[in-house]
């Protein structure tokens, strides 16, 4: 599982028997998805299959919240109908750290007045 990651998060390289790892970026991973994603599901949108995937993978985290693998076919079924809406990989960085950064600007519920299960919501009277 380590080797898995390791090759997933670092170009991996021998030098001089020397092992070295050099970190790959988030816009080079989404190159790559982009380009396999292509290849092997066909160009387009692709939005309903997209969805339909989407609620399968969100019933397995229903079903088994502490793998993170599941969490991850949400990340990836996500970004894979975000590159389809014909942005580039570095306008879903950009979307992503702007989301971010307004989310962070909003007002939030106490999240101890909420009920197990309750969606936690911005204010949206904010929202102007």
């Amino acid at each position: 599982m380590i080797t898995v990651i390791v090759a997933a998060l670092f170009f991996v390289s021998v030098f001089g028997g020397v092992l070295v790892l050099r970190r790959r970026s988030f816009i080079t991973y989404l190159n790559r998805h982009r380009a396999w994603s292509r290849k092997t599901f066909g160009p387009g949108p692709r939005t309903a299959s997209l969805l339909a995937h989407l609620r399968k993978e969100l019933v397995e985290v229903e079903e088994d919240p502490s793998d993170v693998e599941e969490w991850i076919d949400v990340i990836i079924l996500a970004i894979d109908g975000a590159w389809r809406q014909g942005v580039s990989s570095r306008q879903i960085v950009e979307v992503l750290f702007a989301k971010q950064t307004k989310n962070i600007g909003r007002k939030w519920p106490d999240w101890r007045a909420l009920s197990h299960g309750e969606a936690s919501e911005h204010i949206r009277d904010e929202d102007v």
